[in-house]
């Protein structure tokens, strides 16, 4: 029974480094810049639609295949549906912070609860408070768009190619 579940193991293990994950690598052969996307990674893609129409999404990549990029939101609970841009449509990119989607609503509320904690000990009126927690809550809101955009950074018309690269165990 040992020497079965080990062989087992050991067959799962080389299936597992037959079917290697790939990633996507963007290369800008005049600037020299090379952008690697892996599963997991939050990114946003525009491409060419199905009609020829400028589409776009916004999302964590689930899997590189050699010609499409699966991608679905992880947080939601509709991860059944998960959305594929084919590679060769792809017209721009940017790779953003995997955590962009949670920080932002968290930095907005906690800031939002921290300034009625703070402003709520104070002689100001109930009106007063909500209405300096809704400007801070707008100005760091403002601040966190400023901070981590979610703009297409590189357009595949200024040089970038991307190419499916497996990776190596």
């Amino acid at each position: 029974m040992r020497i079965s579940s080990m062989i087992l193991v050991m067959l799962l293990m080389m299936s597992a480094s037959a079917l290697g994950q790939n990633v996507l690598l963007f290369e800008n052969a005049a600037s020299r810049d090379t952008v690697r996307v892996e599963a997991t990674d939050y990114l946003r893609l525009t491409f060419k639609g199905y009609l020829g129409q400028v589409d776009g999404v916004m999302n964590h990549v689930v899997s590189v295949g050699d010609s499409s990029v699966m991608m679905t939101n992880l947080a939601s609970e509709d991860q059944m549906a998960p959305y594929e841009v084919r590679i060769d449509d792809i017209r721009g990119f940017r790779r953003m912070p995997k955590l962009q989607p949670l920080i932002k609503p968290v930095a907005n509320l906690t800031v939002a609860v921290g300034t009625i904690i703070i402003l709520d000990n104070s002689s100001l009126s109930a009106t007063k408070v909500s209405i300096y927690s809704a400007v801070a809550t707008f100005a760091t809101g403002y601040l966190l768009d400023l901070i981590f955009k979610d703009d297409i950074k590189f357009q595949m018309a200024d040089g970038w190619t991307v190419r499916v690269v497996p990776v190596q165990p």
